[in-house]
């Protein structure tokens, strides 16, 4: 099953961002090794990563960070496992509480914002009671 939407994020190193999202609890829900390709899922999310580029949709150079002006907003269970495991990634909002304004409500997360090796902005959030 594919999701209602998945971003293709252009890397560098298939290899290094592959480690890099499996480690964040992503798993490989069909690749093509042969084209450095993978389509990732992690719950209701998805990815995709892909080396080079060629691809028909590069606008210009990509120099790194990637992903400039965008972040990736992810639910996960426990948030502070993944803090465990990004002991060596770049931390750019370590965990904190974060209540946000949904309409007439709001919704609070204990949330951590990290970088891949390429510069993607990932903000793992975990709903709070």
């Amino acid at each position: 099953m594919t999701a209602a939407l998945a971003p293709e994020l252009i890397v560098s190193d298939f290899d290094a961002s592959l480690e890099f999202y499996q480690a964040a609890g992503f798993t490989v829900a069909w690749a093509r090794p042969d084209e450095r390709f993978a389509y990732l899922t992690l719950g209701d999310a998805a990815l995709m990563i892909e080396e080079g580029t060629s691809a028909d949709y590069v606008r210009g150079p990509l120099e790194k960070p990637y992903g400039r002006g965008i972040n990736f907003q992810i639910i996960v269970p426990d948030v502070e496992k993944l803090r465990e495991v990004f002991v060596n990634a770049t931390i750019l909002r370590d965990l904190m509480d974060k209540t946000y304004r949904t309409g007439a409500t709001t919704r609070s997360f204990r949330e951590l914002m990290v970088s891949d090796p390429d510069g993607y902005v990932l903000r793992f959030q975990q709903p709070l009671a």
